[in-house]
């Protein structure tokens, strides 16, 4: 059941923010035996794809930050984010990668689709609200759900999975307000 759990908050952290979530489970593996990807997958800790993910992490994190920009970033990243959660739910050595590569893959698509689509919904109607400093606690409070839910995904599964679980709630109400 762990590394069901480890595929699963990667691909929930993936959708709210995936060249962070590409970049901590790059570096996990490189850095912890324990924790590692399929064979297919290793190029996802490669010194050039971690340097990508860094570079990109650096242009989201601006993007992100600033109103007129971020629209367009969450819209835009929809796909790119679904994507990465299909590649890092399918990366995870697990009993569903096991029944079917594809099928993990289509498994990571859904929950990191779902979670971007959550984020983008709830981020354009904070975008909306008069006090400006809104939307930039939600893009922090999005990135610190993430930089501490991926880790925790790797490591205690359950705990990961929890905390980014919990850190949508207030997304998806925000999101489902008329």
């Amino acid at each position: 059941m762990g590394p069901l759990l480890t595929a699963v908050g990667l691909a929930l952290g993936a959708g709210w923010n995936a060249p962070l979530a590409l970049l901590l489970a790059g570096l996990t593996s490189r850095a912890w035996d324990d924790f590692g990807f399929d064979g297919r997958f290793e190029f996802l800790e490669s010194p050039w794809f971690l340097v990508i993910c860094a570079t990109w992490l650096l242009a989201e994190l601006m993007l992100d930050k600033l109103p007129r920009s971020a629209d367009t970033n969450d819209l835009a990243g929809l796909p790119i984010r679904t994507i990465a959660g299909a590649l890092l739910f399918a990366a995870v050595e697990s009993p569903a990668t096991d029944a079917s590569p594809w099928l993990a893959a289509a498994a990571g698509a859904v929950l990191a689709g779902v979670a971007a689509a959550i984020k983008t919904g709830a981020r354009r109607k904070v975008r909306r609200r008069p006090n400006p400093l809104a939307d930039l606690g939600a893009s922090f409070a999005q990135d610190v759900a993430v930089g501490v839910g991926v880790p925790l995904a790797i490591v205690a599964p359950p705990a990961g999975v929890a905390v980014l679980a919990l850190a949508m709630v207030p997304a998806v109400r925000i999101a489902l307000r008329p």
